[in-house]
């Protein structure tokens, strides 16, 4: 449907005419790739897996002291690694652990990712994050939430600092392929 959407855009109706136009016209195969991809998350998006991770996986895996480090692909504009980033703090403090936390997550979306890795969301996500979290995870701006995972002295509490966690928001670049060879095309 989205593939049928740029073609028509361009007035081409066969997929054989769009790839030679995505190779005389290189920025069509990222502005589809855009049109491709889902910018759909939020904050615990899904309150029953998050539910289900705290009843049964977290307890486990923050028994000991070794760092631990969790992968988030496809993270988008990181509600979801800022997520499990809140309630694995909680875990860790909870089980009176002080393992190191490292959230590693990518996203083939490089716009995305510019907006994950500053960790400023409107504040819309009161809706999803309780207030308790929000005051003790984020700093509030006059529009926005920042998380505070940053060093630098001007963010008042720093929570999601003080267990260290590591964020690294990664680019996983299979979008930046030339459009394939087609015999014919």
């Amino acid at each position: 449907r989205r593939l049928l959407r740029r073609m028509a855009l361009h007035r081409l109706t066969e997929v054989d005419a769009y790839l030679r136009y995505m190779r005389e016209h290189p920025p069509e195969a990222g502005a589809l790739c855009q049109d491709l991809l889902i910018h759909v998350t939020r904050f615990f998006r899904d309150p029953d897996s998050f539910k289900a991770l705290q009843a049964h996986a977290f307890p486990e895996i923050t028994t000991g002291d070794d760092p631990l480090r969790i992968w988030v692909p496809g993270c988008a504009t990181g509600e979801e690694a800022y997520s499990l980033a809140m309630v694995l703090i909680e875990e860790i403090e909870a089980a009176g652990k002080s393992c190191r936390l490292q959230i590693f997550a990518s996203d083939v979306d490089a716009e995305a990712l510019v907006a994950a890795r500053a960790g400023i969301y409107p504040e819309g996500i009161a809706a999803h994050v309780s207030p308790q979290r929000l005051s003790r995870f984020f700093s509030k701006r006059e529009h926005t939430y920042q998380g505070d995972h940053r060093d630098g002295s001007e963010q008042p509490g720093a929570p999601l600092r003080s267990r260290q966690p590591a964020f690294q928001f990664r680019h996983s670049g299979f979008h930046e392929a030339s459009p394939p060879d087609v015999p014919g095309a």
